[in-house]
């Protein structure tokens, strides 16, 4: 709640980011990703501005294109250049696949960004999307981005602050987290999120996805209910198949087989952007 009353009063987005991160600089992306979004962004761009665009860095059109292929992302044909891969995902697709590249090389390396939290960001990925198609084919793109990039600020948040990182090890699951960050900051790390989708002018959509991943508000419930996903698979998976279910209004054989996809197209999606 005092998170929420701050954001009444809040100056700027990025300001309230810097006060969050302290001494520490907020990550920019590089020259090519904002050329490329630009053009994205651009209604009078086809696809094959869109395609040169991006890659005009090598580096981009490869992570973009590696992510669009990974069984996680759900494509049933290969995509083979930028260009069909506008086609086939649609430009807001293609825009939040450039954006988790962009976020992946920006997020500083640490001890707070093991593969272990990639490999946790893309079981979440993987799952959301999985959901999102049992219920809401529409989103499936944006549950994918929002899945994956929920916790971006959490490391930023334990390199810029050693009692940040000690709370996170004090936490019992990301919920508390939550609460701890809220109780000890004034804020948590997913309103950090926002703040930092904002400064890096995220589409609303992923935005409102990112920032409200524990709130509920304005966020997918694929994107929800994967926040907590490792803590309650861990500590009692049968209550939260039985609780994914009910939300989803599914059989608790089809949050199942959802789970098990996304995690082996979890597996494999980590092993992808693992890669340089």
């Amino acid at each position: 709640m005092l998170a929420k009353v701050r954001s009444w009063f809040a100056t700027e987005p990025r300001v309230e980011l810097q006060r969050a991160l302290g001494d520490a600089p907020v990550p920019s992306f590089q020259p090519a990703v904002i050329n490329a979004l630009k053009v994205l962004r651009d209604p009078n761009a086809d696809a094959t501005k869109i395609g040169e665009a991006i890659s005009l860095d090598p580096g981009l059109s490869v992570r973009v294109l590696r992510l669009v292929n990974s069984p996680a992302y759900g494509l049933k044909r290969s995509v083979n250049n930028v260009p069909h891969a506008t086609a086939m995902v649609g430009r807001s697709g293609l825009e939040q696949l450039v954006l988790a590249v962009a976020v992946k090389s920006a997020v500083p390396k640490g001890p707070g960004t093991d593969q272990t939290f990639w490999r946790t960001a893309s079981h979440r990925a993987a799952i959301a999307r999985a959901l999102a198609a049992r219920v809401d084919p529409s989103r499936e793109s944006l549950c994918f981005s929002g899945g994956l990039l929920q916790d971006m600020a959490v490391p930023l948040l334990s390199n810029a602050r050693p009692e940040h990182a000690a709370l996170c090890r004090a936490a019992s699951d990301p919920h508390a987290m939550a609460r701890m960050e809220e109780s000890r900051f004034g804020w948590d790390h997913a309103d950090v999120a926002g703040w930092l989708c904002e400064a890096w002018g995220f589409p609303e959509s992923l935005r409102a996805a990112v920032a409200g991943h524990h709130s509920g508000e304005d966020a997918p419930l694929a994107v929800q209910v994967v926040a907590s996903l490792d803590h309650h698979t861990r500590e009692d998976p049968d209550a939260f198949i039985a609780l994914v279910a009910d939300r989803f209004d599914l059989s608790e054989d089809m949050v199942v087989e959802a789970l098990r996809d996304g995690t082996e197209r979890g597996d494999e999606l980590a092993n992808a952007l693992a890669r340089p």
